[in-house]
């Protein structure tokens, strides 16, 4: 992406969703999902869905390359 991206996370109903911006997994610890924020930096997001009396969610992981230069960007 040439700019940064508003992340959004959906979830099941009454889950508490808590997510990470550095790529480690989320945990009980992790910064609570309260809505849409901005992802600025190449980095992996992952999240995890949680609620008491459930088993946890699978953790949920994209990972974003801001170029910042609004230029194309390759693969390799």
């Amino acid at each position: 992406y040439g700019e940064e991206q508003a992340i959004t996370i959906t979830g099941p109903v009454g889950a508490t969703i808590r997510y990470t911006t550095d790529g480690t997994p989320p945990s009980s610890h992790s910064t609570v999902y309260a809505g849409s924020f901005t992802q600025s930096e190449t980095g992996t997001v992952k999240a995890l869905a949680m609620r008491q009396g459930y088993t946890n969610s699978a953790i949920a992981s994209n990972h974003y390359v801001i170029s910042g230069g609004g230029g194309a960007c390759c693969w390799l």
